[in-house]
């Protein structure tokens, strides 16, 4: 790869840690884009694996997100590289792992800081605190370093900052954006987990039990509570990508249909557009509220939990909820129904098992083991952080073996996407649903 793809000026780069699940870019935290925004003065962003020695031995100060904890393994590899080709060059890294981990990420490993919590107030003042040569860190919040530095975790996302985010800045990372618009054109018919999302709040309202995202929490990782977006400002986004010549789809999976009020989601869905949405429900819709969301866009996957709390509880709410909606949706045009249920709850719990069967009787709808995304994940302590006895499990964690077959099918997918009509490409979608979770389930629960 060239080294002069960048001007001399640009001193700071973003990496990101490309794992084997999915599809490596469409695992970029939804805040990066903002975060990156925020800074004042060019950024450039790249994926580590188009990353040259050329280009760390120009920095000075090098971003990388380590927000997901599959990633954890290739970004201490990645940062150990970049410290042997620039010994000079400070890493800064933050995210939910990162920030339950932090101590141990600068003294054991190569990362200079982290920023611990929400990054909008402190990223900027670091970025450029650095490049000035400044060695008095100490008014900046959040912050771990070497050598016991630290200082007090102050700051906290409040609605105004989150206000101004721009959530749809890709500029600073071209190859990102090229292979995001890529991605969209060869999936027009089915939207997946990617760019862009729409973002209601930072923290769920729902205070699940095993997810670090939930209320409780967010109290310990992030030193507050879920912060709600102005719906004008998530109307604003939602018209941007509908503008967008390059979206096809729309990602929704923090469900503000059920959670938020009916003038919140009257404002955001105010009016139609040509989009395609992933939509994934914590809880039962009324009737009303599907039908307002399957009205603003054109088609897409939506995604019922089999309790009111995102697949995080054993009690299964009632056919009679379910049924009727999720009917609903297969009688929309170019919408598709998914029930999603979690495998240890269908094999402790007969009742639970038996909804599933029954919805899936009677629907013949796609089903999908959620139990992927919850189990393993790391949880904060009272003080915000992970027991570090833990780190080397989340370090050892494979998931390119966890999730091998369905990695591949989606590689498939994507590649035959750019090739296949689209009722085509559909076609092979729902086959591999069919394959990899409904037949599964089938299998072991009958």
């Amino acid at each position: 790869m060239p080294s002069d793809r960048y001007s001399s000026d640009k001193r700071v780069l973003f990496v990101h840690p490309v794992v084997n699940l999915l599809n490596g870019f469409v695992l970029l935290p939804f805040s990066v884009p903002a975060l990156i925004k925020r800074v004042p003065m060019p950024i450039h962003g790249c994926y580590d694996s188009e990353l040259s020695a050329d280009d760390v031995r120009r920095a000075d100060a090098i971003l990388m997100d380590v927000h997901w904890y599959h990633q954890l393994k290739g970004a201490l590899e990645l940062a150990k590289w970049m410290k042997e080709v620039n010994p000079n060059c400070t890493i800064v890294t933050g995210g939910i792992t990162a920030s339950l981990y932090a101590r141990v990420m600068v003294d054991r490993f190569d990362f200079d800081y982290v920023i611990r919590g929400d990054a909008e107030f402190s990223l900027p003042l670091l970025v450029m605190a650095l490049l000035e040569g400044q060695s008095d860190l100490s008014s900046i919040p959040n912050l771990i370093g070497k050598m016991g530095f630290e200082t007090p975790w102050t700051y906290a996302l409040k609605q105004k900052d989150f206000n101004e985010n721009d959530f749809l800045y890709f500029d600073f990372f071209p190859s990102f954006k090229s292979d995001l618009e890529r991605f969209h054109a060869s999936k027009p018919g089915w939207p997946v987990f990617s760019h862009p999302y729409i973002i209601p709040f930072r923290g769920c309202p729902v205070d699940c039990n095993c997810c670090a995202g939930s209320v409780g929490e967010q109290k310990k990782i992030f030193h507050r509570t879920a912060v709600i977006r102005s719906a004008g400002k998530v109307a604003e986004d939602l018209d941007r990508m509908n503008q967008n010549p390059h979206f096809y789809f729309v990602n929704s999976y923090l469900d503000f249909v059920t959670i938020m009020h009916d003038s919140y989601l009257q404002e955001v869905l105010r009016k139609p557009t040509r989009l395609k949405i992933h939509h994934e429900f914590a809880a039962p819709p009324s009737m009303d509220k599907l039908e307002l969301l399957l009205s603003s866009f054109k088609g897409g996957a939506i995604l019922f939990s089999m309790d009111d709390m995102h697949n995080t509880s054993a009690e299964a709410v009632e056919t009679s909820l379910l049924i009727p909606l999720i009917k609903r949706v297969q009688n929309t045009p170019g919408y598709t129904s998914i029930l999603a249920y979690v495998k240890q709850f269908a094999q402790k719990n007969r009742n639970y098992r038996g909804v599933v069967h029954e919805v899936f009787k009677e629907t013949r709808c796609y089903l999908l083991d959620a139990s992927q995304w919850w189990e393993d994940a790391p949880m904060p302590r009272e003080d915000g952080s992970a027991d570090p006895a833990t780190f080397e499990t989340y370090l050892n964690i494979s998931w390119k073996r966890k999730f091998s077959g369905s990695i591949i099918w989606n590689r498939v997918g994507v590649f035959l996407g750019r090739l296949l009509p689209q009722s085509w490409h559909l076609k092979l979608v729902h086959l591999g649903y069919r394959i990899f979770h409904n037949l599964p389930f089938r299998l072991r629960f009958t």
